[in-house]
């Protein structure tokens, strides 16, 4: 429902205080935050439960969203109509009679982040949930202008535990609508570039590895410009952070620094240092070097 028609109903019903009318943003917004409703700029869904059974799951099902899909599209794209024959098909399986705001509804889906539009290709959204590809060979080569890496992997602290299903697809649809950069996703990663020439000055790139247990975060950029590729790379374990924060509070974390000479191939095994043991070696004026990981990169200020 139109926010502004719920509040109409509100307005009209004889019942209803005055004062109350005049704070109806405020219980919506309260309401919201319990969890009673679910409200997405101006759409409010007034049972949460039909918007999990009816929008949310049938896109997250590969076994409907695939069906109308158009194979000319990238991997993990469909368009709007397709949205909307998914949802219908899956409310005529479930013999349930009511319409389905398509419009309402990729709204939803737009701001949980399960998806997002492509930026020249309107009404065609991008699912990296379905994203099938790995990672390109030549997005990740040796680069001489690009020569200073830094590194890290956050990583679920007990091995028994991994991230949420549905975190990392949710961080690059975050990623993925940002502007003036470049983006490429695949099934278990995303490439970032703020490439606006031929030289980029820093890439980013970002992996769910060790069998979804952690989230590997590297950055490279030009001799002299590491001050730059550092902040890009707190800015994104912040993003992370954040993101964790908001859809699984409570998660416990680990933060690896990660080998420079496993960093450079982006090979998939990148063995790491614990933080405390880096940051305890950098304040004894200690070099880490053992016979298996060694080059780490600690040129950086380490606050």
């Amino acid at each position: 429902i139109e926010k502004c028609d719920l509040t109409t109903t509100i307005q009209q019903e004889a019942h209803v205080i005055e004062y109350f009318i005049d704070a109806i943003d405020e219980v919506v917004e309260f309401l919201h935050l319990s969890g009673e409703i679910f409200v997405c700029e101006d759409v409010v869904a007034l049972h949460i439960p039909s918007l999990s059974s009816y929008v949310l799951g049938p896109v997250m099902v590969p076994s409907f969203f695939l069906v109308y899909r158009d194979e000319h599209l990238p991997d993990g794209c469909v368009t709007k109509e397709a949205i909307r024959r998914v949802l219908y098909d899956f409310r005529l399986r479930q013999k349930r009679d009511f319409d389905i705001n398509i419009d309402h509804a990729v709204k939803a889906l737009r701001f949980l982040r399960v998806c997002f539009e492509l930026e020249k290709h309107p009404d065609v959204y991008c699912f990296p949930f379905h994203l099938q590809g790995a990672r390109p060979p030549a997005l990740w080569v040796k680069s001489h202008t690009l020569c200073k890496y830094v590194g890290r992997s956050v990583a679920c602290l007990l091995e028994t535990d991994m991230y949420s299903p549905g975190i990392f697809s949710s961080f690059q649809c975050q990623e993925a609508i940002q502007i003036d950069r470049r983006v490429c996703l695949w099934k278990k990663g995303l490439f970032v570039s703020d490439n606006h020439s031929d030289t980029a000055i820093t890439e980013c790139l970002v992996e769910l590895t060790k069998e979804d247990r952690a989230i590997d975060i590297i950055v490279r950029g030009q001799e002299g410009n590491e001050t730059k590729s550092l902040a890009v790379l707190n800015k994104f374990i912040t993003l992370l952070n954040e993101l964790l924060q908001e859809k699984s509070p409570g998660t416990q974390l680990q933060t690896y620094y990660l080998s420079r000479s496993h960093i450079e191939e982006a090979s998939k095994d990148r063995p790491g240092f614990r933080e405390e043991v880096v940051l305890e070696a950098v304040e004894h004026g200690r070099k880490i070097v053992t016979d298996t990981w060694n080059n780490i990169w600690l040129s950086q200020r380490l606050d």
